[in-house]
Formats: C-alpha cells, structure tokens, sequence
C-alpha cells in the first residue's frame, strides 16, 4: 500500500495542498486564564508558573493562545471496520490534512516565541516555559500519529500492519527528535538560572525529553519477520 506519510517533514509540511483554515483562524475567543498560575497545553498540566511569569507577557501570550488553540484540531477516527482500501483513502485524505493542521499550527506557535529566542531582555522563566510548550506540542502530535489505531483488516494482515506502522513510526520520528531538542532547552535553561521556581519545569521538561527518546522507532525491514509482532501497538487499542 502506497502512504502518502512519505509527504510529512518535521513540521507537518512538504505538500503544497491546502488543508483549510489553521487553528489560529479556527480558534475561538475563548479566555486564555490569564492570570492562572496553572497552564495546560494538549490535556498535558505542565508546572505552575515560574515565580513573576505569566502567559499574559507579551512575549508567551500569542504562544500560548495558538498552543491552546491547536488542541482543537482533533485527529480524525479511522473506521474499525475500514478495509484496506479505506485505510488508504483515510490516511491520504482526513489523517493528510490533519497532518497538515497540526504542522501548520506548530509552525505559528514556534513563530509567535521567535522573540523569545532573539530577546535581549528575555527572562529565563519566559525562555523555560516556552520550550516546555513547544516540546509538548512536538510530544504529543508525534504520539498521536505513531499510535494511530489501525483497524482489524490491517492488524490481521501481518505485511501490511508492519508496513503501516513503520511509515507511522518514521513520520513520527523527526517528532520525537524535535520534542527531545524542546526539552532539553528547557532543562538547560531552568538548570542554569538560579530561580528554584523553575526546579519543577526542571524536572517535568527532564521526565518529557526521557519520554521521547524511549518512543518507539521503526523496525528495520531485515529484522522484520523476527519483530512483527513488536511494530503494533494496535493489538491493545
């Protein structure tokens, strides 16, 4: 079966189609808590705010609003039922343009904390929470498309599950690698100030990197007939 996952790059992008609106034009104007100590980014509870930091600073606020808003765009179900030629026309029309979504949607929130990375009077607490959020992002779209579950006509056909899987795996797997580069940014920067109200970011963006480097890789295709049953994670979804 031929995937057009081969399409995905690091951001979700490389075609040229239009998926439709983005999730900053889709968004609502919902209240962003801005005076909340606490902060969620895709159903994940981060840390409480650094001491003297709030989502309401110019440099976090459009960031985080578009984080926010990017959990709007759910990832499309795929039919249990489906057949293979249904999962063809999923993944090269809902699971493509969700794709393409999510990736734009990435792509704004790490634009809107470019001043965060140029800044010459950027805190570091600033700095910390807006590689944690950037790092969940990658995290959790890269979770999503790795353990997409495939319906019984794909499980039941050993050649096809591991070909599937392993094109999700390697979509998935620039994902991954960014999420580490979120949070390790994260971890050195909250190590290197010397505010103890960043020792919680500290040791979430720690536990998260850890997270993404144990994901699943893909299986190489020599040691395929030995690891089929290892490449599905759809057995227990």
């Amino acid at each position: 079966m031929r995937l057009w996952l081969s399409c995905l790059l690091v951001f979700g992008i490389g075609c040229s189609d239009d998926p439709g609106p983005s999730a900053s034009e889709s968004s609502g104007d919902e209240s962003l808590g801005l005076d909340s100590p606490e902060l969620e980014i895709a159903e994940v509870a981060l840390p409480h705010l650094p001491h003297g930091i709030s989502v309401a600073r110019p440099l976090l606020e459009e960031g985080v609003r578009l984080a926010r808003a990017s959990g709007d765009v759910l990832r499309p179900t795929l039919d249990e039922g489906a057949d293979l030629a249904g999962v063809q026309a999923y993944v090269e029309g809902p699971l493509r343009d969700w794709m393409l979504l999510r990736g734009r949607a990435l792509r704004e929130v790490r634009t809107a904390f470019d001043a965060i990375d140029h800044g010459d009077a950027v805190e570091d607490g600033e700095v910390v929470v807006a590689a944690a959020v950037l790092g969940v992002l990658y995290l959790r779209l890269a979770l999503e498309i790795a353990e997409l579950p495939l319906p019984e006509a794909v499980r039941s056909n050993p050649s096809e599950r591991l070909q599937i899987r392993n094109a999700l795996l390697a979509a998935a797997r620039p994902l991954f690698t960014s999420a580490q580069g979120a949070f390790a940014a994260c971890v050195e920067n909250a190590v290197r100030s010397a505010d103890p109200s960043l020792e919680p970011w500290e040791r979430f963006c720690d536990g998260a990197a850890a997270d993404a480097d144990d994901a699943p890789r893909p299986i190489d295709e020599a040691a395929a007939p030995e690891s089929e049953s290892d490449a599905s994670a759809d057995d227990d979804a």
